[in-house]
């Protein structure tokens, strides 16, 4: 039984999660990075910033330094995944291997194109106590008591059953799956398509649209993760399907609303400045789309969007691309 946790980053996920722990009579303490949002939640108990008019239970304690964390038996990474290398890094001498490590953020590092097991694992030497968490889980909702599904994956199917136990509560229900790679990528990539579905909202496309960008996204999210040793099972389960559904269709997206905001004209500079968090999609579209040219991986939705951020093809221009790209079998 898991004893007490920390998690790491106070965005509107990374708070949510300590919520329900919180709720649940957890030990749980919340690593916050800006001063004002520590000031937040210790004399107020919101998080005005990330997830406001969401009041935080009393027994949340704050942690602001980068000391003493081998007390907590698990430790909840929820801070950008290009950030995860240099935190880890600073607070390494500060966890033993027997704790556990949970991640929930989803992407793949820019400089290396490894996930983020494979990060933790190097910013760790011989640290091997890790699990990931991924689903259809927009934070507001679950942060508002609406019910919500997830999948935990792990090496160790035991670590995945205490960490499912630990975390599941009345309105967050947890399933495991022992497919690291499918779990991990699926929470990755399904963010390239979430800027599309975005693009394809703002632009008024229709319902026919997006269910056809759900359906061919999740196609290529799978030829990529079967690439790279995720199981086909994997993609069509609650990290694959659920998660990009949800996703696609959901404004809460940060994801989505990147392509919002780039269809609307905007330039990738002018959207990031909009925006209070990381878009994870948008180094993670530089990485997979610089993979899949590496590896022969067929990838038309992935490169019309990176075309879209990095080389300035208008939105509606890409939705052309797509339309009018040579005509194929379905199922190649």
């Amino acid at each position: 039984m898991i004893k007490n946790c920390l998690v790491v980053g106070s965005g509107n996920w990374g708070t949510t999660i300590a919520k329900l722990l919180g709720e649940a009579d957890k030990e749980v303490t919340l690593w916050v990075l800006e001063d004002d949002v520590a000031e937040d939640i210790r004399s107020n108990r919101l998080n005005s910033k990330f997830l406001p008019g969401i009041s935080l239970p009393e027994n949340i304690l704050v942690k602001t330094d980068y000391e003493d964390f081998d007390r907590f038996e698990l430790i909840v990474l929820v801070i950008p995944v290009n950030a995860t290398r240099s935190f880890l890094t600073k607070v390494q001498k500060s966890i033993s291997s027997n704790q556990k490590v949970l991640c929930l953020s989803k992407g793949i590092e820019l400089d290396t194109g490894k996930r983020v097991s494979q990060i933790i694992q190097e910013a760790l030497p011989g640290f091997s106590n890790i699990a990931v968490l991924s689903g259809p889980n927009i934070a507001n909702e679950i942060a508002n008591g609406k019910p919500a599904l997830s999948t935990v994956s792990s090496h160790s199917i035991e670590l995945a059953k205490q960490i499912q136990e630990y975390c599941s509560s009345p309105n967050f229900r947890i399933y495991t799956n022992p497919d690291m790679i499918g779990v991990e990528l699926c929470g990755a990539l399904k963010n390239i398509i979430a800027i599309g579905a975005g693009i394809c909202h703002q632009l008024e496309l229709g319902d026919n649209a997006i269910a056809a960008l759900i359906t061919r996204g999740i196609a290529e999210i799978s030829r990529f993760g079967q690439r790279f040793g995720g199981n086909p099972s994997t993609f069509v389960g609650m990290a694959g399907v659920g998660d990009l559904s949800v996703t696609c269709m959901s404004p809460h997206s940060r994801n989505n609303r990147m392509g919002r905001y780039l269809a609307q004209g905007m330039n990738l500079e002018e959207a990031r400045r909009k925006m209070k968090m990381v878009s994870e999609g948008v180094p993670t579209c530089k990485i997979v789309y610089s993979l899949s040219q590496k590896y022969n991986v067929y990838m038309p939705i992935t490169e019309a969007i990176h075309k879209v951020l990095f080389k300035n093809l208008p939105a509606c221009d890409a939705v052309e691309l797509l339309m009018q790209s040579d005509l194929k079998d379905e199922l190649h």
